[in-house]
């Protein structure tokens, strides 16, 4: 049968809010989750023999994976998550309850668990398929678009702290083939995720060496200027090697203002204003990629206020490069620091520049104050050395700059945008197939031996820098408003 036949599709009748709302298949069956899985099953009888030193498989809500079935869990002893965690077996779903998670996708199947038995985060629900339902076929269903969407209405809580109900799960009415067709509807899945994951890693390959190609052009021409000629002197600092010998050496707090005192993002007017986190920041290219309102992020600790034409660089894990110039007035995390540079003798695109240079990267990663959450805090920024040339030669470097790295731009963005179409391509493919919109029965697989399902979203919408990077440490915001 043709992929595209789908002349014989007729809506079921008795479609209620927790129900698929598609067309399917006449041939398809229609049953609630609960009479085809167990929801939320209570550890296994196995435990009650187990020692409290048996090792076994935990996953906490930071090692689930977006956009592919596979769990990495780590290990610890029995006696250390017996209570108070979410028991699991082989053959299991996992299923992230809390926003984001839910609808990222998070989860997976639990395979090759230690001794049979794992235990994850409480925010996970937990469907153990019963013999109508495949497993991998219950997990392309429930990271269907068409499912996450009604799950998300349906969820309640507070706002950043909303979960899907297990009535949800409960009272879901699946559509469904015989398990024959679930199993080749699986394996037809599995064979394009891993072509997909393929194609986005080759396309995120292409990125990360553009950018490599990037950062050599501006590390030379923040540290050489344009003439190859130009006579060298030693910097005197240990960060820093020679640069031209008629550019100036100064501390930043000679020459750029860092904002201090913070707001509160509760109060008028603040509460409108659009908020820039770290997360928000793409690495390395100074552009704000994403925004939303203080009030949506349910903010509740101080923010700082940025305007038009100030720089906005990140603290945390200086290794990632996250600065940008605001485009608009708005509020920053106290993760972050606006910096306004002496336009008098510093550019602010040229200070930008250097922020997101390889010295200035250096020193600031020896200054991080911490291992688990590497940061630089205020005083350590304000006596970092700054380098630099009269402003006519600043602005020859930028126009010097925007040239050469503009035809890598464009080729950075040609292949973000195949990225996201691959995603895009993937997420509707997945809809299709298990709402049977699609019929793949008697398909031509790819042969993709020896690849593996991509988690190709390591770097992306769902948290990859962290799904906390908006939530401010309690010292630093102290530290930040005694300045």
């Amino acid at each position: 049968m043709s992929l595209l036949d789908c002349s014989h599709y007729v809506r079921p009748a008795g479609i209620n809010h927790q129900s698929w709302t598609f067309t399917a298949p006449p041939d398809w069956q229609r049953k609630r989750l609960r009479s085809l899985c167990k929801v939320n099953p209570s550890a296994t009888t196995k435990l009650r023999t187990m020692a409290g030193s048996t090792e076994v498989s935990f996953l906490p809500m930071e090692l689930a994976r977006a956009g592919s079935p596979e769990l990495a869990p780590r290990t610890a002893a029995l006696s250390d998550v017996r209570n108070g965690f979410t028991p699991f077996i082989d053959g299991d779903l996992l299923i992230a309850k809390i926003t984001p998670c839910f609808e990222n996708g998070k989860g997976g199947i639990a395979d090759n668990l230690l001794n049979g038995i794992g235990f994850g985060s409480t925010e996970f629900h937990v469907l153990r398929p019963g013999p109508e339902m495949d497993v991998r076929f219950l997990y392309y269903a429930t990271i269907s678009e068409p499912f996450r969407e009604i799950g998300v209405r349906m969820m309640r809580g507070s706002a950043g702290q909303q979960r899907v109900p297990v009535e949800f799960l409960n009272d879901f009415v699946m559509v469904f083939p015989d398990i024959r067709t679930q199993r080749l509807i699986a394996e037809f899945l599995d064979r394009y995720m891993r072509l997909t994951g393929s194609l986005i890693r080759a396309k995120r390959r292409q990125i990360e060496l553009l950018n490599e190609q990037k950062q050599v052009i501006i590390n030379w021409a923040v540290t050489r200027g344009l003439n190859p000629n130009t006579p060298l002197k030693q910097s005197g600092i240990y960060w820093l090697d020679e640069i031209p010998a008629h550019w100036n050496l100064r501390k930043l707090k000679c020459l750029v203002d860092i904002t201090s005192g913070q707001v509160d993002p509760r109060v008028e007017p603040y509460r409108r204003q659009v908020l820039v986190a770290p997360n928000h920041v793409e690495s390395g290219t100074g552009r704000i990629t994403y925004e939303e309102t203080a009030a949506d992020q349910g903010a509740d600790s101080g923010k700082y206020l940025v305007q038009e034409g100030q720089i906005i660089y990140s603290k945390i894990r200086p290794n990632l490069r996250k600065a940008a110039v605001a485009l608009r007035d708005c509020l920053c995390s106290a993760d972050m620091y606006p910096l306004s540079p002496n336009e008098l003798e510093l550019r602010t695109e040229f200070l930008l520049t250097l922020l997101l240079s390889d010295p200035f990267t250096r020193y600031a990663l020896d200054c991080s104050m911490r291992v688990a959450m590497p940061k630089i805090n205020r005083d350590a920024l304000r006596q970092c050395w700054l380098w630099y040339p009269s402003l006519s030669e600043q602005d020859e470097i930028l126009r010097a700059l925007s040239t050469e790295i503009a035809p890598l731009d464009t080729l950075v963005y040609a292949a973000r945008r195949q990225i996201d179409l691959f995603r895009e391509y993937r997420t509707r493919l997945i809809a299709d197939v298990v709402t049977g919109k699609l019929d793949v029965r008697g398909v031509e697989l790819p042969d993709l031996e020896g690849a593996d399902i991509a988690d190709d979203l390591g770097d992306s919408d769902f948290g990859s820098d962290t799904d906390q990077d908006d939530l401010p440490d309690a010292e630093e915001v102290e530290a930040d408003d005694e300045d």
